[in-house]
């Protein structure tokens, strides 16, 4: 006997409405007070300009920023199909970001990580 019922299917997005889940980026998010207020720094590796391309595209190009952005991107690769010949066929790339977000009238943090 199976455990699956769809009624909890249905159940499931009342129960997220009734928590106060809202997504980050819609209509009224948290994140729309950052929309096009924030300036990243220049990409210093193919990486890390990936990254900015990608950000200001969802986030939009601040022409009067607030705030900066600073990312730093570190990647590995990582073997993960070794071949009876001791050949590695498939690799993963792994990757880090640490970031710093700064008020640029104060230059207070405003979060890291």
């Amino acid at each position: 006997m199976s455990l699956y019922d769809r009624r909890t299917l249905l159940i499931l997005p009342l129960a997220l409405a009734a928590c106060g889940f809202q997504p980050v980026y819609g209509p009224g998010g948290a994140a729309a007070a950052l929309r096009d207020k924030v300036r990243m720094d220049e990409p210093d590796s193919a990486e890390t300009y990936l990254l900015v391309r990608n950000l200001e595209d969802r986030r939009g190009r601040a022409a009067q920023p607030e705030y900066a952005l600073s990312v730093k991107v570190k990647t590995d690769t990582e073997g993960q199909a070794i071949t009876a010949a001791d050949e590695t066929t498939r690799y993963s790339l792994v990757g880090r970001a640490e970031y710093s977000l700064t008020r640029i009238a104060t230059g207070e943090v405003i979060a890291s990580g």
